[in-house]
């Protein structure tokens, strides 16, 4: 998703923040800038890196059915790490629909 020309300026502005030191409020009176606009577009843009990272970690792949590699015990589990260090360990027979939609609703919280 592209980003519009108030994104761009408000990503610029709070870098500028950053390096500048000082605090939120401090900088929003030096800059003539509302503290709640401020807070609106650090919050907005925050969701933003997160949404996009989280986007970026997921990597597809294949899964089998169990039937179809029978070397595969029951004990083999799997690991699927999501955002905020969630890991979800489940044995590699588990019904991948179920597990999909668990991690959606787990990526809904």
């Amino acid at each position: 998703m592209a980003k519009t020309e108030k994104e761009r300026l408000w990503t610029r502005r709070l870098s500028q923040w950053e390096r500048s030191g000082t605090s939120r409020r401090t900088w929003c009176a030096a800059n003539e800038v509302s503290i709640h606009t401020f807070d609106y577009w650090r919050r907005r843009l925050r969701t933003r890196v997160v949404e996009q990272s989280a986007r970026q970690k997921l990597v597809p792949m294949v899964v089998k059915s169990a039937a179809a590699t029978p070397s595969l015990s029951s004990a083999v589990t799997v690991e699927i790490a999501l955002p905020r260090g969630i890991a979800l360990r489940a044995q590699v027979t588990a019904d991948v629909r179920w597990l999909a939609a668990l991690v959606r609703e787990i990526e809904a919280c």
